[in-house]
């Protein structure tokens, strides 16, 4: 939870003390915790902070290349996906 920016006072807050950003890095970090072979990631970063946005996916691919995981990044954001993706599929 610390890599994540979150302390462990999150466990005993209620829904709504939580906000959007806690609540997606929270869900990518259960996802990891059950140690996937392949994460697909649907606007996993979209509610949070440029700065803490560039964390979750600084750890996310420590993970690609730790555990061989194979990550599938949707995003409206062209600039994250030229940032961290190794091919870029864009549609419509």
């Amino acid at each position: 939870m610390q890599r994540f920016g979150l302390g462990r006072e999150l466990l005993d807050r209620r829904p709504s003390e939580v906000s959007g950003g806690e609540l997606q890095r929270f869900a990518i970090l259960r996802a990891l915790l059950l140690d996937p072979v392949f994460l697909f990631a649907d606007e996993a970063t979209s509610r949070l902070d440029p700065v803490s946005q560039k964390d979750v996916f600084a750890i996310l691919i420590e993970a690609v290349r730790e555990r061989s995981l194979g990550l599938l990044t949707v995003t409206h954001e062209t600039a994250l996906a030229e940032t961290v993706a190794h091919r870029i599929l864009k549609l419509g």
